[in-house]
């Protein structure tokens, strides 16, 4: 490219030496093509165009730019896109992509890059000694992206975030007869749309970066259950016969089971409780009960069947699949042998057991559909 770097940098308001290091990525005999601004206005691209011979191998091209018309709803869904970095075009360039390409850095633009990019089109032309076109080799037409619709309710995604506000957390919202995911807030958040120009302002990085890791989609990410996991505790007591579905157990401010206390959360008990009144008081002494019995592979093989340790297989990048804790795990990790305490801990979702928001969404489902 014969251009005179000091001309073009001050027409598109880049520094000359950032601007000639992008140029000096390509090598003197390349013919790939390199972005070396975006978003430039009517009097830039004027300017260039002014520039003529000064300026030669400089074309200004339309180009469309991804828009996020909802901001910041959605964003861990949606997740962003922009310019590959050079790591990524050395890793990428076997797949048809050159320096200056724009791709998804996160969700769905991340996980579904090869359905969303397309096919760049072309020709190989043969020409003279001149430069004139002698023969075209071989065209190729392009292809654009698939356009792909999701399952989220955006007015519904909406309240969903609303509800969250500015608590950091994940909320996740399913049809539970078909497993669709309907709504999925993370806070914090970003707005995908600061990505679409060619940089962020600092101030704006900044901002993001006051915020405990925004680009986390919590939703996905794998955390103690804590009481939401009793319903799991319960299925494994009733569906393993080890307890009736009728059961009544006395609760108490706390029980002892080795030497060890394991105290009720309201510091009281609840009386006798069933299965039903004990989910509904979130009763921690009533479940310690349950996991004495149901200690070991009963408990194990119906967290299984919940999917807990599994990945939900969702769309989506960076999903955890959890942990299903055993014996075989603890002896690894801690060189000892799985405890009675452990299970009356993950019982309750304490311990090491961990699930994200989306499977415990999933484990609901089951019995909100019926069973299945």
């Amino acid at each position: 490219m014969g251009c005179d770097a000091g001309i073009l940098a001050k027409i598109i308001k880049k520094p000359k030496a950032e601007l000639q290091k992008r140029l000096d990525q390509l090598e003197p005999t390349s013919i790939d093509r390199i972005r070396v601004g975006r978003n430039l206005t009517p009097a830039q691209v004027t300017a260039i165009e002014e520039a003529g011979p000064i300026l030669r191998g400089v074309e200004v091209d339309a180009e469309t730019t991804r828009v996020y018309p909802h901001g910041k709803a959605a964003a861990h869904i949606l997740g962003y896109t922009g310019e590959i970095s050079e790591a990524e075009y050395q890793r990428l360039r076997d797949n048809d992509y050159q320096r200056g390409d724009v791709n998804g850095k996160l969700g769905i633009e991340a996980s579904l890059e090869h359905l969303l990019r397309g096919e760049r089109g072309g020709k190989t032309i043969e020409v003279d000694a001149s430069g004139q076109v002698v023969q075209v080799i071989g065209e190729k037409a392009p292809r654009m992206g698939q356009e792909l619709q999701l399952t989220i309710d955006i007015e519904l995604q909406k309240e969903v975030e609303k509800v969250l506000g500015e608590r950091k957390g994940a909320i996740v919202v399913l049809n539970p007869n078909n497993g669709e995911v309907l709504a999925m807030a993370s806070w914090p958040a970003f707005d995908p749309n600061m990505f679409s120009k060619e940089r962020i302002t600092q101030k704006e990085w900044d901002d993001l970066q006051k915020l405990p890791n925004p680009f986390v989609n919590r939703a996905v990410q794998a955390f103690p259950p804590a009481s939401t996991f009793k319903i799991v505790t319960m299925a494994a007591a009733i569906e393993s016969g080890k307890w009736p579905a009728d059961t009544v157990l006395q609760t108490f401010p706390s029980l002892t089971f080795g030497g060890t206390t394991f105290g009720e959360w309201n510091h009281a008990g609840f009386g006798p409780l069933n299965f039903a009144g004990a989910l509904m008081h979130s009763s921690d002494t009533f479940f310690y009960q349950i996991a004495g019995r149901i200690d070991g592979k009963p408990f194990e093989t119906w967290m299984q069947k919940f999917g807990v340790g599994e990945k939900t297989g969702i769309e989506l990048p960076d999903e955890a699949a959890g942990l299903l804790p055993d014996d075989t795990w603890k002896r690894k990790h801690f060189n000892q042998g799985w405890l009675l305490g452990d299970s009356i801990n993950m019982s309750i979702g304490q311990g090491f057991v961990t699930t994200s928001p989306l499977q415990v969404a999933a484990m609901y489902a089951v019995p909100a559909n019926g069973g299945y």
